[in-house]
């Protein structure tokens, strides 16, 4: 059963393949799915999982692989090889807001770079251990001055400061430094990570990155093109170097195998959502994680998703606070019969929005809210990706951004 998610989802990215002609974003999230479920055989046929292996049996393999298909085939109607031209009411408004990004973004940094260069010489793997330990890792934000709320949620825009890279340096003669200004402030929140000695930001990043060169490709020069892969060589090499060293200091000299190695990294979603699958049962609905900002400060719940998941880890006898998609969340969340209803949401939510009468023409509103919903597919490899207060403030601002480029002008 472990070789299943494999050989279907090579099989489901030949026939899109057949049927589309075509590599679109729908594409590059089924490749990355291929890539895990390749390494979640090699951790199987070599032994390289430290515990004991999940029991791979037929009813979460069945689930897990028509589940994803229903999330990826919004992307993949989407068709982002045929857009043309991506359409923008206000080249204005473009301007102040991407700068208010930027801004902030590199105030963010700037309050923490002392922390980043304390990390560089320190053990990664103790600092990762005093995060998971020091319960100041869960900050509350209450009592801050507004100010300081715009400076920590800064980074968080980090996807959609991305996407405004891409479009500026395919539609707008905007001079250098300010495409390199953008794409810099996007890696902010990647380089407030290293003071956890976390790797997932940079992941996220490289991923997002490449979906958006795939959806940008057919609209570039290839003038174009060639900067946008020097570049991206030049910050992923530097990326990989970063969660190389994060790995070997965190793991040492452990056998490849070890929880937290490369591979185990990359292929534990598969084996990982089977073992949640086989020992969970339901206890009651939790809403709190769907739109964390909304719990917190509306409803007023005291909720932590650390806390959360090593609850239900200790409830159901598995561990929770691992890799096994944004459907394992969603399973935890709603109850397994939940996680299905949840799936059909999103595959009709995602359906809708996504939708355009003219195949070859997007406005710039209509790519972040795909942006936004990319995200849960493309990152949700490894979990759901809006759990915390920053990724709310993501989610409400980016719609905020796209209502002001669809009906704000300026005179």
């Amino acid at each position: 059963m472990i070789f299943v998610p494999f050989v279907y989802f090579s099989i489901f990215f030949a026939l899109m393949w057949r049927k589309q002609k075509s590599f679109n974003v729908g594409s590059i999230i089924t490749l990355f799915y291929i890539i895990s479920s390749f390494f979640a055989i090699l951790i199987k046929t070599n032994n390289l999982w430290i515990f004991h292996f999940p029991e791979i049996k037929i009813i979460p393999t069945f689930l897990y692989c028509t589940l994803l298909t229903v999330s990826i085939l919004p992307f993949y109607k989407f068709r982002s090889d045929k857009i043309k031209f991506i359409t923008l009411q206000n080249s204005k408004v473009f301007i102040p807001i991407s700068w208010i990004l930027i801004i902030l973004s590199f105030i963010s940094l700037a309050l923490t770079i002392n922390d980043i260069k304390t990390s560089f010489t320190l053990s990664f793997g103790d600092i990762r251990n005093e995060f998971y330990q020091d319960t100041g890792s869960f900050q509350e934000f209450s009592g801050l001055p507004w100010y300081q709320y715009l400076i920590n949620f800064a980074p968080s825009f980090s996807p959609v400061l991305l996407l405004f890279f891409f479009y500026s340096i395919v539609y707008m003669n905007n001079k250098k430094i300010f495409n390199i200004l953008l794409i810099l402030a996007s890696i902010v929140l990647s380089l407030n990570s290293i003071t956890t000695a976390a790797r997932t930001q940079i992941i996220y990043w490289l991923f997002t990155f490449i979906a958006f060169y795939v959806c940008f490709n057919p609209q570039m020069t290839g003038a174009i093109k060639r900067k946008v892969k020097i570049l991206f060589t030049i910050i992923g090499f530097i990326g990989i170097v970063y969660i190389v060293s994060v790995t070997i200091s965190r793991f040492g000299e452990r056998d490849i195998g070890s929880k937290g190695s490369f591979i185990s990294y990359a292929g534990q979603s598969f084996p990982q959502f089977c073992n949640v699958y086989n020992k969970y049962t339901f206890d009651e609905l939790t809403f709190d994680r769907v739109l964390p900002i909304s719990s917190k400060y509306i409803m007023r719940n005291k909720f932590t998703n650390t806390e959360y998941r090593e609850k239900q880890s200790m409830r159901i006898g598995a561990e929770t606070g691992v890799f096994f998609t944004f459907l394992g969340d969603a399973m935890l969340d709603f109850g397994k019969v939940g996680m299905i209803f949840y799936t059909l949401i999103f595959y009709l939510i995602s359906t809708y929005a996504l939708r355009r009468s003219n195949n070859f023409v997007i406005s710039l509103s209509q790519m972040i809210i795909f942006t936004l919903l990319l995200r849960l597919p493309l990152l949700g490899l490894f979990a759901y990706v809006y759990t915390s207060i920053q990724s709310s403030v993501l989610i409400i601002g980016s719609l905020i951004i796209a209502v002001l480029f669809k009906q704000y002008k300026l005179r």
